[in-house]
């Protein structure tokens, strides 16, 4: 699972930055970014726990035997005017 592969990752992280001395920037460096993954982490890890409405988990058939390509609809951008506002 994914909040697995981020935890190995933040706890490799953390030994790094724990190898190297304590006035070095990049172990500080080091710590925060593994702080960000940890809380990451616990939001992937909710939502793993979720619940899945039924709607969603129905099976999904994508025909790949047609070789006719069909490109999503473009949308218009809206054209900001003089205040900024679209």
């Amino acid at each position: 699972m994914l909040s697995d592969d981020i935890t190995n990752l933040c706890r490799a992280v953390f030994v790094k930055a724990n190898g190297l001395p304590k006035d070095d920037p990049m172990q500080g460096y080091l710590m925060r970014i593994a702080g960000r993954l940890q809380c990451y982490r616990d939001q992937i890890q909710q939502l793993e726990r979720a619940r899945v409405p039924d709607s969603a988990r129905a099976s999904l058939v994508i025909d790949l035997s047609d070789d006719r390509i069909v490109p999503f609809p473009k949308m218009k951008r809206p054209i900001p005017d003089e205040g900024g506002a679209a």
